[in-house]
């Protein structure tokens, strides 16, 4: 059996008081430094529904794993 799979690498990092995150993947870059700022690289052009929906998905992905951590008392 072949399996095509896609690895997507989630990072959090701390500088100073921010907490950061990365999701990386071969077609995706999504940066999180919130509350200052984020970005995102797809395949889809910026402002076009599709990226929109990406780039709302990511942020409630970083909001999910920033509970987890808050539940776990991880910094």
């Amino acid at each position: 059996m072949i399996y095509n799979m896609k690895d997507y690498i989630l990072r959090k990092h701390k500088i100073g008081e921010s907490i950061n995150f990365d999701i990386e993947h071969d077609e995706l870059n999504y940066a999180d430094c919130s509350p200052t700022h984020h970005g995102l690289q797809c395949n889809h052009m910026g402002g076009s529904e599709t990226y929109n929906e990406i780039q709302e998905l990511c942020v409630e992905l970083v909001n999910i794993i920033k509970k987890i951590d808050k539940l776990n008392n991880i910094y």
